[in-house]
């Protein structure tokens, strides 16, 4: 008889190989957001969401969709964290500087 081949054994040895992530860590993280972006929400569309991880600590932060791993967090950004807070202060800001009269 043949012995059955985990289907996850290959993203389980690649996981822990990578980012010293158990299967079952990955498995929780994906349960945690409903396997969608943990910013933007969105699921996967082609490929599974990036596991996303300080490149200098190598702490494992959560799963991101390509589009907000690659051009929100980016590469270094963590020294950058203020100005993303200051950036949806900026955003959510209800004034309209067309309302601007002179004193």
């Amino acid at each position: 008889m043949k012995k059955e081949k985990d289907p996850n054994a290959k993203k389980a040895a690649y996981v822990k190989r990578k980012y010293g992530l158990t299967y079952a860590a990955y498995e929780a993280m994906l349960k945690k957001h409903g396997n969608k972006c943990w910013i933007c929400s969105r699921p996967p569309k082609k490929l599974a969401h990036n596991i996303d991880h300080d490149h200098k600590t190598g702490q494992v932060r959560g799963l991101l969709c390509f589009f907000c791993n690659k051009f929100l967090i980016g590469r270094r950004r963590r020294e950058h964290a203020h100005l993303f807070r200051k950036s949806a202060e900026y955003l959510e800001s209800t004034y309209d500087w067309r309302d601007y009269a002179e004193e």
